[in-house]
């Protein structure tokens, strides 16, 4: 039971689950006592928000009150947050009757500055609008991340995997990482969601990889340079410029294989680059139907350079026949790979290798120049 502005709010609730809440000294069973006043005011403040509809006449679930609400002609809408303290309250039905399942009280919170994506991997379909609040952030993430299975499971614990959809492993993503994303979209708590924002985005992709009939490049594109753009915004560490230096490896990797002469890589991040380049443009030379399908996630599970390179010599021993002895820039692409040694785990340069199978492969960017 709250008081808040003029009115007594009663958020306190008697189930199985919560037996301690029990009112011991009546014969009754409740959780506290109210006066007649008090009850005639909660049963109006019930009636009220379980008639709150939209614009549309949608129903309205989340709920913003301002420290001085009416229950007549008040605005419930999140920019409630930007104004002043406010009361949050997350209503579903049961039996036609309004519940309160979650509620907090905001403070005050500034409108979120807007994200100016860039486009790190170069993609020629990319068509990414900045994003200007935070309504805007959580569907996108909820797209490229939890397909769209993010904000209609807050409140729902029981998921259900479907293959080639939504695995086992991203229900438990989902599982461990939405009351951090609930928090920080629907209540302003930043915190949570900065701790998580990086594994989260990270594994998600990655299992965009496994237990697909197709794996779609394009999709997986945009969910990684959308990943970029968020360590970056948020400055999560070292990772924040990550999108800038794969966009600057993109750029010198292409200038090198259009030389002529011996050329090398110079640190490990050109090298799982420049590797990501090699696989994706090995795998598309495959007669298989679907040409990703099971081809990718084998190098992404390798934790080796060692291991890598005898994976990419093994697939271009397979598909080299294709391969014009004469294409300067992927007899290139490959001396500088072959011919790189570090002891730096593949598994440590994952986002690189991703990136490198992902961006504008400059293999077949230079085929389309010349033509």
């Amino acid at each position: 039971m709250e008081k808040y502005g003029d009115y007594l709010i009663t958020i306190c609730g008697l189930n199985s689950k919560k037996p301690y809440l029990e009112l011991k000294t009546t014969k009754f069973k409740v959780p506290y006592r109210i006066s007649l006043e008090e009850a005639f005011v909660s049963k109006k403040f019930f009636e009220w928000i379980n008639n709150l509809v939209d614009e549309q006449g949608k129903i309205i679930s989340d709920i913003y009150l301002p420290i001085d609400f009416k229950f007549t002609n008040t605005e419930v809408s999140e920019s409630n947050i930007e104004n002043n303290t406010c009361l949050y309250l997350h209503k579903t039905t049961n039996n036609g009757k309004p519940v309160i399942e979650d509620f907090a009280i905001i403070n005050h919170i500034e409108k979120m500055k807007p994200i100016k994506m860039s486009n790190y991997l170069n993609l020629e379909k990319l068509e990414e609008k900045n994003i200007g609040n935070k309504k805007e952030l959580e569907a996108k993430i909820d797209e490229y991340y939890y397909n769209n299975k993010l904000t209609k499971n807050y409140y729902n614990n029981d998921i259900k995997p479907k293959t080639g959809i939504f695995s086992d492993k991203q229900i438990n993503i989902l599982l461990t990482t939405k009351q951090a994303m609930l928090n920080y979209f629907k209540k302003g708590i930043e915190v949570g969601f900065k701790t998580c924002i990086d594994k989260m985005t990270k594994e998600m992709i990655l299992e965009k990889f496994i237990d697909k009939e197709y794996i779609n490049i394009q999709e997986i594109a945009n969910a990684q340079n959308f990943r970029l753009n968020l360590l970056n915004y948020y400055e999560i560490g070292e990772k924040a410029n990550m999108g800038n230096r794969i966009k600057d490896l993109y750029y010198t990797l292409k200038e090198k294989t259009e030389k002529d002469g011996i050329i090398t890589c110079e640190n490990d991040e050109e090298f799982y680059f420049a590797a990501g380049q090699l696989i994706y443009y090995l795998v598309s030379q495959s007669e298989a139907k679907n040409k990703t399908q099971g081809l990718v996630t084998p190098f992404l599970e390798l934790s080796t350079s060692t291991k890598l390179k005898q994976a990419i010599i093994t697939m271009y021993k397979k598909y080299g026949y294709k391969i014009d002895l004469g294409a300067h820039k992927i007899n290139n692409l490959i001396g500088m790979v072959t011919g790189y040694e570090t002891q730096a785990k593949a598994s440590d340069y994952q986002d690189l290798i991703i990136s490198g199978i992902c961006s504008k492969n400059i293999i077949y960017a230079g085929k389309k120049e010349e033509e």
